[in-house]
């Protein structure tokens, strides 16, 4: 490079800035994809939480249930069922609002504020993996506290309630 006047030091490989580079923003993901499981076991605790502590306030009526005759096998399939199907349609409210916020994220805010985009992907083995989390924890949820209720005698989870 002497006919542009530079020495070796003012000289750089663009192909091994290129490998930093690629390394740098690999790393960059591989923080992202850490966080995403720390959201992921913040929502499951919040789901197994609320489907909790909705079962324990519904408590009185289903030991009055209990009380009346209705098996524990039964009723324990009724109530899981409806928390199931309680679930199932906050999922479907929550998948497409969730694509529509990563849409808009990648293809309109990251283009805006960094000049750049992304592709947006749209994975199915994550979202079926992420209703199996949510169906399942919501189940166990559930079924914890109401196997508890059954196991004791009617008139002792009447009387728990009621007082």
């Amino acid at each position: 490079m002497d006919e542009f006047g530079l020495s070796d030091t003012q000289l750089y490989d663009q192909q091994q800035i290129k490998t930093i580079a690629l390394e740098i923003f690999s790393q960059t993901f591989a923080v992202t994809k850490a966080l995403n499981g720390v959201t992921l076991m913040v929502a499951v605790i919040g789901l197994f939480s609320a489907c909790f502590m909705l079962i324990e306030a519904r408590k009185a009526a289903i030991a009055r249930l209990y009380a009346l005759g209705v098996r524990s096998r039964i009723l324990l399939g009724m109530v899981v069922m409806q928390m199931v199907v309680l679930v199932c349609f906050t999922l479907c409210l929550a998948l497409p609002l969730g694509a529509l916020v990563g849409y808009v994220l990648t293809d309109m805010v990251t283009l805006r504020a960094f000049g750049w985009s992304l592709q947006f992907v749209w994975s199915w083995s994550d979202i079926a993996m992420l209703s199996l989390v949510s169906i399942v924890t919501a189940s166990a949820a559930t079924a914890l506290p109401l196997w508890r209720l059954v196991k004791r005698p009617a008139m002792s989870s009447l009387q728990s309630e009621v007082l």
